[in-house]
């Protein structure tokens, strides 16, 4: 009796925690829904969307926000955001208008990406034999709603649109990656992550790189030989989209930065230190790894009047990854998985670093840096494999509440920085 009784008490406990993370899931993604089509402005990919449809390649109507923009002749508008983008939101623009929400899309891609990550939970489970169904959707939670891919998936705008649709494309390689390994399909994954945000290749580049020495001499010249050239096709390709837009044939960052409708005060930074340098490293590590969210209070000034609502919101620059993602800190406590595991996705988050550490900027007006979503795939990666088999209450208690102070703050951000 006493053995029934226990088995029915840890059934209920099952059922209930089962409902509870569930209804977090769909609550969760129903506040995703609910962000993407609040935001109502800045659409740059509807209207250069509506330019493809019409067979042009500048923006017609001029943009609420001109960042990003470069100005060309009779009044038109280039925008240099890499064109993919606005390729995906060709069929609402021609349902809806060049006005119509960026969050449609938005959200689509969200679900999409919640597909891959599910399919890899799923193949590190097989090979593991400890990510059970009620872990892996407790992962599924942790990925997007307690982690900075909420700084992504919260906001439509062209810029965080963008590292969506990038990010859906480096989960879709990894899922490739760790089942199948087909090369034409890398190929053409790598092809469209390069048209959607191309400084988001080199990572996974690496990744595919490092983890391709563990497999035969010939698996790795052939992925090596392709590799080759799909880089060619990147700058190829890019050479003669900008050529073909506004007569450039070679565009530089200097040359965006010298037209391009950039605030002063980056201007000024770039000119004093350069696009990169050891000497951003300082400000880009506390804003990607230390940043905590701003006190608001009644006086600015004086430090002892009382906190005033929302009484916290994001600074500037965004909030750290590891405030955001509070989980992605057991890395530090648990073991490794092995050089076999670990290598290849600590080649990647290296690169990463070096990339965005030394470079002049890490975003502004942000809820969460968009350049540190980029590097989420590859800590959940590594998070995944060097989970022990107990999942604690712990960790779950952590995703929770990470999930309702990430909707919190980024509800306080909307009222400061996201309206125009």
């Amino acid at each position: 009796m006493i053995l029934f009784k226990n088995m029915k008490t840890k059934k209920i406990k099952d059922n209930f925690e089962y409902i509870l993370v569930l209804l977090l899931l769909l609550f969760s993604f129903g506040f995703t829904l609910y962000q993407n089509l609040t935001v109502q402005h800045w659409k740059h990919y509807g209207l250069l969307a509506q330019s493809f449809l019409q067979g042009r390649t500048d923006i017609q109507e001029k943009p609420e926000k001109l960042l990003d923009t470069v100005p060309g002749t009779d009044g038109r508008y280039y925008f240099f955001n890499d064109p993919l983008p606005a390729v995906f939101m060709m069929p609402f623009v021609a349902i809806g208008g060049a006005r119509v929400s960026q969050g449609y899309l938005s959200f689509i891609i969200t679900l999409i990406s919640a597909f891959f990550v599910w399919r890899i939970l799923s193949i590190i489970g097989r090979e593991n034999k400890k990510l059970s169904f009620i872990n892996r959707l407790w992962l599924l939670l942790a990925f997007f709603f307690a982690s900075n891919m909420v700084s992504v998936i919260y906001s439509p705008h062209p810029w965080f649109l963008a590292q969506n649709i990038g990010i859906m494309w480096v989960l879709f390689l990894i899922y490739e990656w760790l089942s199948k390994k087909r090369l034409i399909v890398l190929f053409i994954l790598m092809f469209l992550l390069t048209l959607t945000k191309k400084n988001m290749v080199l990572p996974i580049f690496i990744y595919f790189c490092i983890d391709s020495l563990f497999f035969k001499e010939k698996f790795l010249q052939k992925t090596l030989r392709i590799g080759i050239v799909v880089l060619a096709l990147i700058l190829g390709s890019f050479t003669l989209f900008n050529y073909q837009r506004i007569g450039l044939s070679n565009d530089t960052l200097l040359n965006f930065y010298n037209n391009a409708h950039v605030e002063q005060e980056v201007l000024d930074k770039v000119q004093k230190y350069g696009f990169w340098s050891i000497a951003h490293f300082p400000t880009n590590f506390v804003n990607y790894f230390l940043a905590g969210p701003v006190i608001v209070r009644e006086n600015p000034n004086d430090f002892h009047s009382h906190l005033s609502p929302p009484y916290l919101y994001p600074p500037f620059q965004g909030i750290s990854i590891f405030f955001l993602s509070p989980i992605f800190l057991a890395l530090i406590f648990l073991p490794l998985p092995g050089v076999r595991k670990t290598l290849p996705i600590l080649g990647a988050f290296l690169t990463w670093a070096v990339m965005y550490l030394t470079y002049h900027a890490s975003g502004a007006a942000q809820f969460g840096s968009r350049y540190g979503a980029e590097v989420i795939p590859f800590l959940f990666l590594l998070l995944c494999y060097a989970l022990p088999d107990n999942f604690s209450k712990r960790a779950k208690a952590v995703i929770v509440f990470s999930v309702f102070l990430n909707m919190f703050l980024f509800r306080s951000l909307m009222s400061f920085y996201m309206n125009p």
